[in-house]
């Protein structure tokens, strides 16, 4: 059919593969309840393969031409949301009778920007200032979504940023000190551990030769970061603060986030290596299991199909990935190398997120697991997201 042509349908298939186990999963857990989420959903994915195979026609040029567009656009979305809503998180603007989520969107406009600036054959990354228009691109958007607030999603534009750098080929402790910051925040919380970290990273900027007005900014920066890390602390919302605290002792709120992640490791736990069965799955069912549809859908899917079933699903993702990767690195046009490496890594992050916070390796941020969550805007933007990679793949070999 010439609607496959030069598709790489191994990675077609592989997403679609992803979002079926979704759907039975979603079907289990509101089948008892009518199944209008399920039937929802169904409009979404169907909805979703139209975007799919609607953008993966579209030209990559055409994309390239609309960066700058669409990234405005985007930020005046996620402007209008914080004045079109009031009262608690910010995140949905309602147009008619939708509701449209405009972080998710930002996610491709930025990706989409970001990849252009940085395919400028005399854009290079040999000093630490030259990481300024990036960091710049990706600022805006994180900030916006930060105080939605949404710091999951935020996450995800800094994500992107500190990808596409490293794709462009910059110096690995380049990297280390754009991260230092984080560090230099996190360590705060002990005095003995955070000079240790300063003396750390002195030890890099001096070994690492880095001129000295650029070493002694990323040192003031991570020591004013380092000092400021109870006001950070007091500026967090009182549930994200909770989030953080229930990740390190989960025991401590067993009525709130604490439950969340006993109630995930228990679900994904109790389906042993087979798992209970389909429609079998308990912990979902009797309301055990908050948000299962959504940020904790893994730990009802683990549930009914055990480690086996756990295995293929992560298995699944790791192909889409590194098929991603592979339409990336042969894309002949160092834009569309760049574009299908910052989409793919989308769903690299929220997947790694999501797979470890319901295991309780990371603290609930609230990140949708691609192809398999529910939702509408989510499930739109990572079918958009494999259309465009699909795209890139049919012209690989265009300059």
């Amino acid at each position: 059919m010439r609607l496959f042509k030069d598709f790489d349908i191994i990675f077609l298939v592989l997403v679609m593969f992803v979002a079926v186990l979704g759907l039975f999963t979603l079907y289990s857990g509101a089948h008892t309840a009518g199944g209008i989420a399920f039937q929802r959903q169904l409009i979404w994915v169907s909805i979703g393969l139209f975007f799919l195979f609607l953008f993966s026609r579209v030209p990559l040029r055409f994309w390239q031409s609309m960066a700058p567009i669409l990234y405005v656009i985007s930020l005046f979305l996620l402007v209008a949301v914080l004045f079109t809503t009031t009262g608690g998180a910010r995140r949905w603007l309602h147009i008619g009778g939708l509701s449209i989520q405009p972080s998710e969107f930002a996610k491709i406009s930025t990706v989409l920007f970001l990849a252009d600036i940085l395919s400028i054959r005399k854009f290079r990354l040999k000093y630490l200032r030259s990481f300024l228009i990036p960091f710049l691109i990706c600022l805006p958007p994180f900030l916006l979504v930060l105080i939605q607030p949404d710091l999951g999603t935020s996450l995800v534009f800094l994500f992107i940023f500190l990808v596409l750098i490293f794709y462009k080929g910059t110096r690995p402790i380049f990297i280390f000190l754009l991260l230092s910051p984080l560090f230099s925040l996190i360590t705060a919380f002990h005095w003995g551990a955070w000079i240790a970290w300063l003396c750390i990273l002195f030890g890099v900027i001096y070994w690492g030769r880095i001129p000295l007005n650029e070493g002694a900014l990323v040192f003031g920066v991570n020591v004013l970061i380092g000092l400021l890390n109870p006001f950070v602390w007091q500026t967090l919302r009182p549930y994200q603060r909770a989030r953080i605290i229930g990740f390190l002792s989960p025991s401590s709120d067993t009525g709130g986030i604490g439950w969340q992640l006993l109630q995930s490791r228990i679900a994904i736990g109790s389906g042993g290596f087979l798992g209970k069965g389909f429609l079998e799955g308990t912990q979902e069912r009797l309301n055990f299991l908050p948000q299962a549809h959504t940020d904790f859908a893994f730990s009802a899917y683990a549930e009914e199909l055990g480690f086996l079933g756990a295995f293929i699903l992560i298995l699944a993702f790791v192909l889409i990935i590194l098929r991603g990767i592979n339409i990336a690195s042969q894309s002949r046009n160092q834009f569309a190398s760049l574009f299908v490496f910052g989409l793919i890594s989308i769903v690299f992050f929220q997947a790694v997120v999501n797979l470890g916070m319901t295991m309780g390796l990371f603290p609930v941020v609230g990140l949708p697991l691609p192809f398999l969550s529910y939702g509408g805007s989510s499930t739109l933007i990572f079918f958009s997201i494999a259309g465009l990679i699909l795209g890139a793949g049919k012209q690989r070999y265009q300059y």
